[in-house]
């Protein structure tokens, strides 16, 4: 069946690490706690509320997300949670995977952020610059070292040596065109940021094969 083609795999795996909110905390770097306080479904979307307890250097923030996640498009879309105040003022964006070939995936993932008040330059790079490169460093192990874990659990030994050799690695390429819907989403929240930082996130190759490394 298409699950088991190895780029269809490594979505379903990739879109799992995205969508596993709870354990933000262990998987992405600054993430002190990720927790679920409302969650709801309107036909095929998933909609999850999270308050985030994250740190940057000496400071704190807490903010309150909403993510709306529907798998027939592939996407998730997050913006905050405006019935509650949070200690930034906006932040929308969204992950978005599909196949890019036989085996091999894409990852793409875009945020836009506004930040209230002043805060020091080193913890402004941290929140913007820093940011592009732990992005894509977290979804790609996480998805990687759950890939390798489902092929033992599932006793897939045999079928990862035959593709050791055609595995292509999953991709995480710079964003060129978002979906359509997620295109307007962003345009309505993009009119109301003074400040922002835009990260379109670079790609990066890595391989869910052992023994060899990912490299940008």
């Amino acid at each position: 069946g298409p699950e088991h083609r190895p780029a269809d795999r490594l979505c379903t795996t990739a879109r799992s690490r995205i969508m596993d909110l709870s354990r933000y905390d262990k998987m992405v770097d600054g993430v002190c706690r990720n927790v679920e306080y409302a969650r709801e479904q309107e036909g095929c979307t998933q909609k999850v509320k999270t308050t985030y307890d994250i740190a940057v250097l000496h400071m704190k923030f807490r903010y309150y997300m909403e993510h709306q996640y529907d798998p027939d498009q592939k996407c998730m879309v997050f913006h905050l949670d405006y019935s509650r105040r949070s200690d930034i003022d906006d932040s929308v964006g969204y992950w978005y995977v599909q196949p890019s070939g036989r085996a091999s995936s894409r990852v793409y993932y875009s945020c836009e952020c506004k930040l209230r008040g002043w805060v020091p330059g080193p913890v402004y790079n941290v929140l913007t610059k820093e940011a592009l490169s732990k992005a894509t460093t977290w979804v790609s192990k996480e998805s990687i070292k759950e890939y390798r874990n489902m092929q033992q659990n599932d006793g897939l030994s045999r079928f990862m040596s035959d593709m050791r050799d055609s595995l292509d690695q999953l991709k995480l390429p710079r964003m060129r065109e978002a979906p359509v819907f997620v295109s307007r989403f962003m345009d309505k929240r993009r009119d109301a940021a003074v400040r922002f930082v835009s990260n379109t996130k670079v790609g990066r190759r890595l391989s869910p094969v052992p023994g060899t490394a990912g490299c940008l």
